[in-house]
């Protein structure tokens, strides 16, 4: 008696851990089953409770009209654990199945271990010489823009140079004619 007792107390601890379960799980499908094995596992409980409370009023009953069947008896009294133990591995079984699919498979995990992936100092190290490539291919261009500006310059200057210069030596040599006749006394 006292072992299916301690049978209905795990079953009761396991219809509690399947609801606690239930309220935690996000996937809608995980929510109901474990809601659906959680009821299952109560009604179990109980109908545990109710044939350990009808089994002495059946012992009292056998007892008055000393009917009593002893081979029934001990077959459904080693039956009963069974059944628990059967209840038991199902409930297991539905919780481990459950925790299975959102684990990784061995094979997954072997693959993933066979190639790990690049390590974080490697991407820092290709992003900074892609940035520091990009800089370089800027300093090049405004090296080139620099160096054609400066050229530009030379050129102005070049020719500002022989513009001035060339009115200068005019001026030198030929002394400066005025741009109006001079009038002197009247020539008619």
């Amino acid at each position: 008696m006292k072992d299916i007792q301690i049978h209905l107390e795990k079953l009761r601890k396991e219809a509690a851990e399947c609801f606690v379960v239930s309220n935690l799980a996000t996937d809608p499908e995980k929510r109901e089953l474990f809601a659906r094995v959680g009821g299952h596992l109560q009604e179990l409980a109980s109908g545990v409770q109710n044939a350990m409370a009808a089994e002495p009023a059946n012992e009292a009953s056998a007892e008055d009209t000393k009917v009593v069947d002893s081979k029934e008896a001990t077959t459904t009294r080693r039956m009963l654990p069974w059944v628990l133990v059967l209840v038991l591995l199902t409930a297991a079984g539905a919780f481990v199945w459950a925790r299975a699919e959102r684990a990784p498979s061995p094979v997954t995990a072997l693959e993933t271990k066979a190639e790990p992936p690049p390590a974080p100092q490697e991407d820092t190290k290709q992003a900074i010489a892609k940035i520091l490539s990009a800089e370089e291919e800027k300093r090049k261009l405004l090296t080139d823009q620099l160096g054609t500006l400066a050229a530009r310059v030379d050129n102005l200057e070049k020719a500002r140079a022989e513009v001035v210069e060339p009115a200068t030596r005019r001026d030198a040599e030929t002394p400066r004619q005025p741009r109006h006749r001079k009038t002197g006394a009247f020539n008619w």
